[in-house]
């Protein structure tokens, strides 16, 4: 089964509606909650609902005994929970880290890592830009980036010539404008679709999902039954220790 995130579509009566003290509190979290992706498929939080509903809550109600319930919740719960909402939820936490180690605008204004048409338009300068290259700069600004880091990328030539800039957004940009000629090589540079900071950009980019996907699938693989085991272990162990006094009474 296919999982997406679900993106309501707001037209004017749902703007209407959002006035309204009434639809705006709990009635429209459930609504939200209820609500299925575009192409109908469910969402995350909507398909862990039905896992708890119909799956994990029958095992529950079904379970032999006290040990089988308890497997449920330590095992079964945690593995569903983590399968649907690991890798986003590590991809967005790593993507977080490497934007601000780096310098390079990795992330988008929904918190999520940028698609690669997405990097394309920010990290590729097109001569048409209404705003020009300053409006290139103020754009990658705003998407949290840091100028003198990812300008520094384009290679050692140019990191050498940057190195007395001001790591400063707003300076870096009043900085550069006082050297046309270096202001120039940079727009140059970044009208190529395949300069070295795209590149860059575009690698930094699969670490989060590749990292997402390598402590889920461990996490689910490795350290879930490895803790189930240890506590079925533990538990056993403890009811052995109670029972034994009883087998040694004398007839």
């Amino acid at each position: 089964m296919k999982i997406h995130n679900a993106t309501p579509i707001i037209n004017n009566q749902q703007a209407k509606t959002k006035k309204n003290v009434t639809f705006s509190g709990k009635s429209g979290i459930i609504k939200d909650f209820f609500q299925l992706g575009r192409s109908g498929n469910f969402t995350r939080g909507l398909f862990i609902a039905n896992a708890f509903a119909f799956l994990l809550g029958g095992r529950l109600v079904t379970s032999r005994d006290e040990n089988e319930r308890r497997e449920t919740l330590t095992r079964d719960i945690p593995t569903i929970v983590i399968a649907v909402q690991g890798v986003p939820v590590i991809k967005n936490w790593v993507a977080k880290q490497i934007q601000k180690h780096t310098g390079f605008a990795i992330i988008t204004e929904a918190k999520q890592v940028a698609s690669s048409s997405q990097l394309q338009d920010w990290y590729k300068y097109d001569d048409k830009l209404a705003s020009g290259f300053d409006g290139f700069s103020k754009r990658l600004v705003d998407c949290k980036g840091n100028l003198k880091k990812i300008y520094s990328s384009l290679g050692n030539d140019m990191k050498n010539k940057l190195a007395n800039f001001s790591e400063d957004n707003s300076k870096f940009m009043e900085e550069l404008s006082n050297h046309k000629e270096l202001k120039q090589s940079i727009k140059e540079a970044f009208s190529h679709s395949g300069n070295k900071v795209l590149e860059q950009a575009a690698f930094l980019k699969t670490i989060p999902t590749i990292v997402g996907f390598a402590i889920t699938l461990s996490t689910i693989g490795i350290f879930i039954p490895k803790l189930n085991i240890f506590i079925t272990e533990k538990l056993n162990k403890n009811k052995s220790a109670d029972e034994q006094p009883n087998n040694l009474k004398m007839p």
